[in-house]
């Protein structure tokens, strides 16, 4: 993706992010971010919110457990807010 669509994701001072990297998934494009910080670690598939926001949660949960680019194991966190829609999974305990 030439063209820099996540400018401007709201950045979480909790966390130090390890791996980002801008993919397209399907017809969507998102923002891969693999994190760490107090004492957990976990992944996030951030989604524009124009191109999401039809969707219901439970769409976008079945586009991350299905997509190629992560193995998802437990719940995943479907947080709105402006711009951006961040799907948080795979978190756990280090």
């Amino acid at each position: 993706m030439e063209n820099r669509k996540f400018t401007g994701v709201p950045e979480d001072q909790t966390v130090t992010v390890m791996l980002e990297q801008e993919m397209q998934l399907d017809d969507l494009y998102v923002l891969y971010r693999k994190w760490h910080g107090e004492g957990v670690t976990g992944d996030d598939f951030i989604f524009l919110a124009d191109d999401v926001g039809e969707m219901d949660t439970a769409e976008i949960e079945r586009r991350v457990r299905t997509s190629p680019f992560a193995e998802v194991t437990g719940d995943i966190l479907v947080e709105r807010g402006g711009r951006f829609v961040r799907a948080r999974f795979n978190i756990h305990k280090v």
